[in-house]
């Protein structure tokens, strides 16, 4: 069972940005990030990175918000006595009276921290793509215009351009469909 004691000491050693960070999430000077609970494009989720009473996270898109506790309870899916003994062996805080997080323990929240970089990863990877994708769809509408109708480099655009618009959409509906690469947690 943890104390109060414990509990003020890992809100005093650790601050929001420092916990998001640790996770991965870039945290711009303005305080905002990109929200890990939903697919965010946009930073919409302020992180206050005061100690103790003005410490915490809060998403206007999604909603989410809290402590830094309830930042790793709903990140790595922990209680909230997991998450002290987490976040106090990530930051080398030491709590009186409780033991280390056990191996079994210390493996599931790493798989969990792993899973959940990798799909940020993959997701920004995937918004990426379909950048890229737009990007050559536009320079093919341009350069047929630009081209001898009906010639030989004509035909080949035309022929590809309904291709790249395909996979636009195919990597369009993956990234924002609610099982994609988009979605989060």
């Amino acid at each position: 069972m943890l104390r109060d004691d414990d509990i003020e000491l890992v809100k005093s050693q650790v601050n929001m940005r420092m916990l998001a960070e640790h996770f991965g999430i870039r945290v711009y000077r303005n305080g905002l990030a990109l929200c890990p609970f939903h697919n965010d494009r946009n930073p919409s989720m302020k992180v206050h990175s005061g100690y103790l009473e003005h410490d915490g996270y809060y998403c206007w898109a999604c909603g989410a918000g809290g402590t830094i506790f309830n930042f790793v309870m709903d990140y790595c899916n922990l209680d909230f006595e997991a998450a002290v003994k987490y976040i106090a062996g990530a930051f080398g805080v030491r709590i009186t009276g409780e033991q280390e997080l056990s191996q079994e323990e210390k493996v599931k929240i790493f798989h969990q921290k792993r899973r959940r970089e990798l799909e940020v990863e993959l997701r920004t990877l995937s918004i990426q793509a379909l950048s890229l994708l737009s990007k050559k769809i536009r320079l093919y509408e341009r350069l047929q215009h630009c081209v001898e109708p009906f010639g030989e480099l004509f035909c080949w655009i035309s022929n590809q351009l309904p291709l790249l618009q395909g996979q636009w959409e195919e990597l369009f509906e993956e990234l924002y469909s609610k099982k994609g690469v988009g979605r989060i947690g």
